[in-house]
């Protein structure tokens, strides 16, 4: 959107998760546009990107392999963002920069051998 100069840009970014925050912007959503937002980058995820599910039981697990998978490809020199990746246009300096939709997590461990054995059962 920004990258579009869209005009709905700036709303887009309202946080809408805390009661009173939805009161207050609640007014200025357009859930028209809102919604032909949101079915623009359903469309191009699903035309463009590719995921892989990975089976992890406890929660706890869970949050650790994320933590360390962001440290992970957060460090990795060979891994980088395309150039035409979206994310160059966002606000968040900390997301543009290092290629990761994520703003935390960027100075976390690594996965270990042991790690990665863990998780694909070899």
């Amino acid at each position: 959107m920004r990258r579009d100069n869209h005009p709905y840009v700036d709303r887009w970014e309202y946080d809408l998760t805390k009661k009173a925050d939805r009161a207050k912007y609640e007014p200025l959503i357009e859930r028209d546009v809102q919604d032909a937002i949101e079915n623009e980058v359903t469309r191009y995820m699903t035309e463009n990107f590719s995921f892989s599910v990975v089976g992890i039981d406890l929660k706890a697990d869970r949050m650790r392999f994320e933590k360390k998978l962001i440290g992970t490809l957060s460090k990795c020199r060979e891994c980088a963002a395309s150039s035409g990746w979206l994310g160059k246009w966002h606000p968040n300096t900390v997301l543009a920069s290092k290629g990761l939709w994520n703003v935390q997590g960027h100075n976390g461990e690594v996965l270990s051998g042991e790690d990665i054995q863990n998780l694909f059962g070899t």
